[in-house]
């Protein structure tokens, strides 16, 4: 039995040459901490585009044959040679050169993935097995922000707890042509929401009325 390993695709390698046995990362060991979808300081958007994923174990884990993808079409099997070393963090992204994407030090660049700005998922798995997603929405409350990355709160360096909207903010921090976050680097600390108001719900543009009549918070 152990020479045997489930394949890296639904679909098998039927009437191919079988696919690389890979070793399965330790639950929980592998959190998406920093996602890039609105960059300003790129050529473009798109190029400008990064998601970070942090190793929590005490080991360096070995990515390859490991796939990001999303709920549509995207799918990018992650090469051989690509480690991520113990509480270490690693880069992918759109471009690994740091004149298209806004000056981030992406460490491998994705084939067939990207992201939308304003609704996605990111989607981590080996072999069929989820390791970690995040699904974003800016209509859900995640927060999108132009020329700012999404940070995962450090009190919530998980696989599970990184599901929720209230777990992330905006990074701060400068890096590159003037894009805010850290790729590759800690997190910068999410303000605590305990006690906190927060806007939940607006109309700023009433249909039925003026917006002098309509506008509500």
């Amino acid at each position: 039995a152990s020479a045997w390993c489930p394949g890296l695709t639904a679909e098998g390698s039927l009437g191919a040459p079988n696919t690389v046995c890979i070793d399965l990362p330790p639950p929980g060991s592998l959190v998406i901490t920093e996602i890039m979808a609105r960059s300003e300081g790129a050529v473009a958007t798109a190029s400008g585009a990064w998601v970070e994923i942090t190793n929590l174990h005490d080991e360096a884990i070995d990515l390859e044959g490991l796939v990001l993808r999303d709920h549509g079409v995207d799918y990018w099997p992650i090469p051989a040679g690509v480690t991520v070393g113990a509480g270490e963090r690693v880069v992918f992204g759109a471009t690994a050169n740091p004149a298209f994407n806004g000056g981030a030090p992406v460490d491998h660049a994705w084939g067939q993935f990207g992201l939308d700005s304003d609704a996605d998922a990111v989607v981590l798995e080996a072999a069929g097995l989820l390791l970690d997603e995040v699904v974003y929405a800016a209509a859900a409350g995640w927060p999108l922000l132009d020329g700012h990355s999404m940070s995962l709160s450090s009190e919530a360096l998980d696989s599970g707890d990184n599901d929720a909207a209230g777990s992330w903010c905006v990074a701060e921090s400068t890096y590159g042509g003037g894009d805010k976050g850290t790729p590759g680097a800690p997190n910068d600390a999410c303000a605590s929401l305990t006690g906190a108001v927060l806007v939940v719900e607006a109309m700023p543009d009433p249909i039925n009325m003026s917006d002098a009549e309509g506008e509500w918070v």
